[in-house]
């Protein structure tokens, strides 16, 4: 699959009209196994929808999306423990620069 369309996974409206297609076809595919008593043949949706899903999604970016948006709120929330943080940062990068340029 091409990054381009991986890419246009991402997008909120497209991404809605593939979980509903997806939804929609185990759905049928439960209904079927029914009708043959094959049910317990078929196993888990969930775990099928999660499988698909990870073929046609990079779920690292979407993790690492949560992830930053996780920590800007929590960087928002304590804005002291985030200026001691940056700051002592700040202070070792620079001055590791500083021992190493001389």
């Amino acid at each position: 699959m091409g990054v381009l369309l991986k890419l246009k996974y991402l997008l909120p409206g497209r991404r809605r009209a593939i979980e509903q297609d997806m939804r929609e076809k185990l759905e049928s595919l439960a209904a079927l196994s029914d009708t043959d008593g094959a049910r317990a043949d078929l196993g888990s949706l969930t775990y099928v929808a999660e499988e698909g899903r990870a073929l046609w999604m990079w779920t690292w970016l979407e993790q690492l999306a949560a992830d930053i948006r996780y920590a800007c709120r929590m960087m928002k929330r304590n804005p002291g423990l985030t200026l001691a943080v940056v700051s002592s940062l700040a202070l070792g990068i620079g001055a590791n620069t500083a021992y190493s340029a001389s």
